[in-house]
């Protein structure tokens, strides 16, 4: 499975519309990154700290977040496009951007709201920092191999 299909396949997970076969595919993936000593992508990671998230906030049960079981009723927000704009207003915050500056210029970058950015930050701020240390992680550890 590439990049493309996991990130297609993860987001059919999140909206409910993954077929549990395919997100059976996706678990078989992880597992077969583990027996192979391989590194796992990135978005498989993610997608399981999710998932756990999601099963221990009793949010829902692990068969409907691991995409084992489709979701009932109309498909939520795409939750990953607001985690990214939260991802993008930390590194902006980082580089030592103010708070409004960096509402304004994502607004006009990303043409929503300023409304929206602030929403988007408020609700994942905690997964935009999970997501940096892991990218950062992620990138220490390959730069040790190289």
């Amino acid at each position: 499975m590439n990049t493309a299909e996991i990130k297609d396949l993860i987001d059919s997970i999140y909206h409910g519309t993954a077929d549990p076969n395919d997100a059976k595919k996706l678990l078989k993936l992880f597992c077969d990154c583990i027996d192979k000593s391989e590194p796992i992508p990135n978005d498989i990671l993610i997608f399981l700290k999710h998932a756990f998230t999601a099963v221990l906030t009793e949010e829902k049960t692990l068969d409907k977040a691991l995409g084992l079981k489709r979701k009932r009723g109309t498909p939520k927000r795409d939750e990953e496009k607001d985690i990214l704009v939260a991802l993008q207003f930390l590194r902006l915050k980082n580089a030592g951007e103010t708070y409004l500056s960096t509402t304004i210029s994502l607004a006009e970058k990303l043409n929503i709201s300023q409304g929206h950015v602030k929403k988007c930050w408020k609700r994942y701020k905690d997964d935009a920092k999970d997501r940096l240390r892991l990218e950062q992680y992620l990138e220490s550890h390959s730069q040790q191999e190289n």
